[in-house]
């Protein structure tokens, strides 16, 4: 059998993953690319999913019970989680918050390669700990979502946004009201501090893009 080109013995980045899987010239995996616009609900998944889904570009949103969990962006894989579960799926529901596509694969030939390449197991096992680390920086923005917004919002943007020099640009779509719910802030209190943060000059928000200025994080 023909040998993968990606070496073992390494953690790889999400990146990575979805080249090795969509693009591994000795073993791509057959997938659709669906596009969706922001709003569209991209699944609920309430059992094990029958695909899997790779963000291509865009940002999603993932809520159970209706209310925000994480923002997920581009070479995330969806439904990972669901795959080895033991114990019952909280209803969990993926939504496009800007225009997103999507990579799916189903699952059946997700894991028809992970049972047949080795490597295959590294890849999955760095999927399951970036996902555990973005997990992370989610729970310290919220940590600091009280007390020292534009810390949270600098954890946001190692996550979904560019830097360049002393700014990070999130992206074009991303409103004040996501990032409310992201950080379990309600509207009204996220409004007020979003406005000093304007007067301030550290953050600007206009032609539909949120830029921090990072040169001063004192709010």
């Amino acid at each position: 059998m023909s040998q993968s080109l990606f070496l073992e013995g390494s953690i790889y980045s999400n990146e990575q993953a979805k080249r090795y899987f969509l693009e591994d010239p000795t073993y791509p995996l057959p997938f659709e690319t669906i596009q969706y616009q922001a709003g569209e609900t991209i699944s609920t998944e309430q059992t094990k999913c029958n695909a899997i889904r790779i963000i291509g570009s865009g940002i999603v949103m993932q809520s159970q019970n209706k209310e925000c969990v994480d923002l997920i962006g581009k070479d995330t894989f969806l439904g990972i989680d669901s795959l080895y579960t033991l114990s019952k799926i909280t209803a969990t529901t993926y939504t496009a918050i800007t225009p997103t596509i999507i990579y799916q694969i189903t699952t059946q030939s997700f894991m028809n390669k992970l049972n047949e390449r080795n490597e295959s197991q590294l890849f999955l096992i760095s999927l399951m700990r970036n996902t555990t680390i973005r997990q992370l920086y989610h729970f310290t923005a919220l940590s600091h979502a009280t007390t020292h917004l534009t810390l949270a919002l600098t954890k946001l943007g190692e996550i979904l946004g560019e830097t360049k020099g002393n700014m990070i640009y999130f992206p074009e779509g991303l409103s004040q009201q996501h990032i409310a719910a992201y950080l379990n802030i309600s509207k009204t209190v996220m409004k007020n501090r979003w406005a000093k943060l304007i007067e301030q000059g550290i953050v600007s928000d206009a032609n539909n893009e949120i830029v921090l200025h990072t040169g001063s994080l004192n709010e």
